[in-house]
């Protein structure tokens, strides 16, 4: 009887069974049209966003060719005010570089005497340490070790019925007598100068023009017993001692020249060598010195303290004599201030007469004669001291 209750209740409701399962398949089907609606949904609007997203990059590239076109007046005037500002900064710096050329123009003279003057601070320099690292040892002689001085005296001037003496030294390797204006300014006197029309400006050891005289004076001159009277040149050099020249030397005897023997002297035998510049004077003292197989003359200077070289002649000699350094590191210092170093020491052999003997020599690279000292003067008997 059990087993017949689901058998009846099926039979008995196998319609209602039918309509059910018709509705879930209805159900699903509704479901699945659902979906594929949902999906086809999706699938038109992203294809409408893309569409919208090209839109709106073709827009914004259309946006600079618009913006150009409505601004392009601001641009090209933008264009022009850079051009302008390009051509005005070219413009300046080409001003700038014409005014330092025409700077340096106007100013070569002084740039050239800045340069020499650093190349002259550059070559002390350059000695100074050269002589602190090349020290000679004690018992090292490079130079001439005798200390010569100078001919120092105090000499009377007289002007307008006033007298003062200065001091003045002996210098037999000037023609003229000079007084630096610092020195003239302290006489008591106030002497009225002249005015040089025409005075061959001269230097002692080869610059030209390095003397600037500012006039020359009249005055009597006396020493002890002997009195005559001379020009002075007066210069303006802050540093310089006042000379007294060979004439006024001669003229109030104080030193003489010894009579030379001219048998003893061989001038056919040997080559004399040309000084380049005629600085000898009339009233100049020269000496012919044999050298090797060289006659050369020399001036004889007692103002000198070194005997003196010039390179260029030195080089004429052919000696093939090697310069040793002048670890003393002397200068000449001339009456318009310039300084000069040696370029080296030499022993040389000499002659003169009967005479022979080595002596020092100083090889200087300047446009001049070459000069015997005071010592080497007297050494040789070719000046003579009347005081």
């Amino acid at each position: 009887m059990e087993n017949k209750k689901p058998q009846n209740f099926i039979k008995k409701n196998i319609d209602n069974i039918k309509l059910l399962e018709k509705n879930k398949k209805s159900k699903n089907i509704s479901k699945r049209e659902n979906k594929s609606l949902a999906d086809n949904t999706q699938n038109t609007n992203k294809k409408s966003g893309l569409k919208i997203m090209v839109n709106n990059n073709m827009q914004r590239r259309g946006e600079p060719k618009d913006f150009i076109k409505k601004n392009i007046e601001n641009i090209k005037l933008f264009e022009k005010n850079n051009k302008r500002e390009r051509n005005k900064i070219l413009s300046d710096n080409r001003q700038k570089e014409d005014r330092s050329k025409d700077f340096i123009k106007m100013n070569e003279n002084q740039i050239k005497l800045i340069e020499k003057n650093l190349k002259k601070v550059e070559l002390k320099n350059k000695i100074a340490r050269f002589n602190k690292e090349n020290k000679p040892k004690k018992n090292e002689v490079i130079v001439d070790d005798r200390k010569v001085e100078r001919l120092y005296l105090d000499i009377e001037l007289q002007h307008e019925g006033k007298e003062e003496a200065i001091t003045f030294f002996l210098d037999s390797g000037a023609t003229d007598n000079f007084i630096p204006t610092h020195i003239f300014k302290k006489m008591k006197f106030n002497a009225k100068l002249e005015k040089l029309e025409q005075y061959n400006m001269m230097s002692t050891y080869g610059e030209e023009n390095s003397i600037k005289p500012i006039g020359m004076v009249y005055m009597g001159v006396r020493y002890k017993q002997k009195s005559t009277s001379a020009w002075f040149i007066i210069y303006n050099c802050e540093s310089s001692e006042a000379c007294i020249g060979v004439g006024t030397c001669v003229d109030l005897d104080l030193i003489s020249r010894v009579k030379e023997n001219r048998n003893f002297i061989e001038e056919n035998k040997l080559m004399k060598l040309r000084i380049p510049r005629n600085m000898f004077n009339v009233r100049n003292w020269t000496t012919n010195i044999q050298i090797g197989t060289f006659s050369l003359k020399f001036l004889l200077d007692s103002g000198a303290m070194m005997n003196v070289i010039p390179l260029s002649i030195f080089q004429r000699l052919n000696l093939n004599i090697e310069l040793k350094p002048a670890f003393n590191a002397l200068w000449i210092n001339e009456y318009g201030g310039q300084d000069h170093v040696p370029m080296g020491v030499v022993s040389l052999k000499i002659k003169h007469q009967k005479k022979e003997m080595y002596a020092y020599f100083y090889i200087f690279d300047i446009n001049d004669v070459p000069i015997l000292s005071l010592s080497l003067c007297l050494d040789l008997d070719l000046i003579r001291i009347n005081f």
